[in-house]
């Protein structure tokens, strides 16, 4: 109805007895199923046998629809999931029935191989909650392992994220069976969440057949986080001391809710996360409004590839993300001899940023998102002695950052030159493997 339209009058026996289809604009909410986990007992086996005690009582879910090819059809075969979680991992134990007369397709045995042409199932987990992040990990059933990081919107995963967890698989008569154990020093989550996004989808490529628990929709990808599960009641987690972090989360303007409009991303969201996709993600976006945003766009982009002036337009898009508010952060692991840090850094500054606001990019930011600025990312009583010293004052300039002298980890102290041990513990380190002979 316009805004300039008038309301009529509807006879009673209408209102009584015709049912109106809601509008898109008034379509419900879709409650989003839940799955609760079991506890993980500390001498549980990950064999691929699911024959663990805690497996027994553990809630299962097993309410799959085809995605393809026929799409909201119940699922040919039965896969049954669970999920235990203990203080420091989590394994999810999954049961696939294989449709009779329908031979299972698997040939990959490398790390990384694709899948997508063989039967497999893919776990999907999003730690923060929000929608837009998350990690991938995907087997079939030969044990090839497969792993990534949710790219900005939902669409897709990066493969080049690697983290450390481990699956095993079985086949059996009738089927096959699966654990995969992530332990959560692996992921970057919110450590007070009990909550988590969660999606399962199996591929059975006898059929060419894609089964999805939550969202099985041709339109919807299962990396679509704002489109999963969720798992829940996950137990306090343990993160222990001298953590290192690698912070790779992914973030974007991802869907706000399983009932938002597939396309209802606003332009300069679109933008920012192509701009954030441009030199593989130079900042992070979390939970914050990005409307004052003016003037990124699209042609801005291209415009600056053109001129080869790409890197100093992200730095400014960072400034004006900082701005408005975004927590910019560094994506950088330790490319380039560890360079990558460093040259971010820089960048940030080139883009208008102060030097201090670009180091606190590179320390206290990553450590308030990943939930750990009570541990690291500032200097206070009480932290881990996690630090570097410098022989130069990067505040004044931001060059100085690449002066490091010295490393600390955990307390013991390293010449960064050689990575020795120096201090209380003189070691000289092992050789590295192109060292040896």
């Amino acid at each position: 109805m316009g805004a300039g339209a008038r309301r009529r009058v509807v006879p009673l026996a209408l209102v009584l007895f015709t049912r109106v289809a809601p509008t898109a604009a008034q379509a419900p909410a879709v409650v989003p199923p839940e799955l609760r986990v079991g506890t993980l007992d500390a001498t549980h086996t990950v064999d691929g046998r699911l024959d663990e005690p805690g497996w027994a009582t553990a809630d299962f879910i097993d309410a799959f629809t085809q995605a393809d090819p026929r799409e909201g059809a119940p699922a040919s075969a039965r896969t049954t999931v669970r999920v235990l979680a203990g203080p420091k991992a989590l394994v999810i134990g999954i049961d696939c029935d294989q449709p009779a007369d329908v031979g299972i397709v698997s040939f990959n045995v490398r790390r990384d191989a694709t899948l997508t042409q063989e039967d497999h199932v893919r776990i999907v987990l999003g730690p923060f909650m929000d929608g837009r992040s998350g990690y991938v990990f995907a087997v079939n059933p030969s044990g090839a392992r497969y792993d990534g990081i949710v790219n900005p919107g939902g669409e897709s995963d990066n493969a080049e994220w690697d983290g450390i967890w481990d699956a095993a698989t079985v086949t059996r008569e009738g089927g096959w069976s699966a654990e995969v154990w992530i332990p959560f020093l692996t992921l970057s989550f919110k450590p007070e969440l009990r909550t988590w996004h969660f999606n399962v989808q199996r591929r059975i490529q006898g059929l060419l057949e894609t089964d999805r628990w939550a969202s099985a929709a041709r339109q919807y990808q299962v990396t679509q986080t704002s489109r999963a599960g969720l798992l829940t009641q996950l137990p306090p987690i343990d993160l222990g001391r001298g953590l290192s972090v690698r912070p790779a989360v992914t973030t974007g303007g991802g869907l706000p809710a399983p009932s938002a409009d597939v396309d209802g991303i606003d332009t300069a969201t679109k933008v920012v996360i192509l701009a954030n996709g441009v030199l593989g993600r130079p900042c992070t976006i979390s939970d914050v409004k990005i409307e004052g945003i003016r003037g990124v766009t699209k042609a801005r982009i291209e415009a600056a590839r053109k001129n080869g002036q790409t890197v100093k337009l992200i730095a400014r898009i960072a400034k004006e993300l900082h701005d408005a508010g975004v927590s910019v952060q560094v994506g950088a692991h330790g490319q380039r001899e560890g360079l990558g840090a460093h040259w971010e850094l820089w960048m940030f500054v080139q883009g208008g940023m102060t030097p201090l606001e670009a180091l606190k990019a590179g320390t206290w930011n990553g450590a308030k998102y990943l939930g750990l600025d009570s541990e690291i990312g500032s200097l206070e009583p009480g932290k881990l002695a996690d630090l570097i010293v410098v022989d130069g004052n990067p505040v004044a300039d931001i060059r100085q950052s690449e002066k490091v002298l010295y490393t600390v980890v955990n307390g013991r102290l390293y010449d960064a030159a050689t990575m020795n041990e120096l201090g209380n513990h003189p070691k000289e380190r092992a050789k590295y493997w192109w060292e040896k002979e």
